[in-house]
């Protein structure tokens, strides 16, 4: 994703992509949630900025997040919320055969890879996928001969 310029105080800036095309969004709309409460709820042109309610952030909290970008739409369910950390987010689908980033035979079983991208200006970023199929452990782990329900 190379060097990206600082987004500003408490910001996020947000991207689009099916496959390895990026897809134009000229408003999106986003929900996130923290055990069930709305930390962030709105339509956006380009980004938000983080709310001082999004401030908490672990890798053990979790939030919901919903994204929609005209008719394409994302549902993510177990994000850790260091996702509301200030830089940029990644959203899309990627189907098989897939781009570089989810090539190989960790995802070789995989249909549908949905991601989000978590790239901080601050800190190491993070992808954060939901697969079809799901794992036996969930989507944070990639589709696997073994992991398949």
């Amino acid at each position: 994703m190379g060097t990206r310029p600082d987004t500003g105080d408490q910001r996020v800036e947000v991207r689009f992509a099916v496959g390895q095309e990026p897809i134009e969004c000229k408003s999106f709309s986003l929900r996130v949630e923290r055990s069930g409460k709305a930390v962030i709820n709105g339509t956006f042109t380009s980004g938000f900025v983080i709310p001082a309610e999004g401030a908490e952030r672990s890798s053990e909290t979790k939030l919901r997040v919903r994204i929609a970008c005209g008719k394409l739409k994302w549902y993510f369910r177990n994000v850790p919320s260091l996702a509301l950390q200030k830089g940029w987010w990644w959203v899309g689908t990627d189907r098989s055969p897939f781009q570089g980033e989810f090539d190989g035979p960790k995802f070789a079983s995989c249909r549908v890879i949905r991601f989000l991208m978590v790239d901080p200006t601050e800190n190491a970023g993070f992808n954060y996928i939901e697969t079809e199929p799901k794992t036996l452990e969930g989507s944070l782990q990639a589709c696997t001969a073994s992991g398949k329900r």
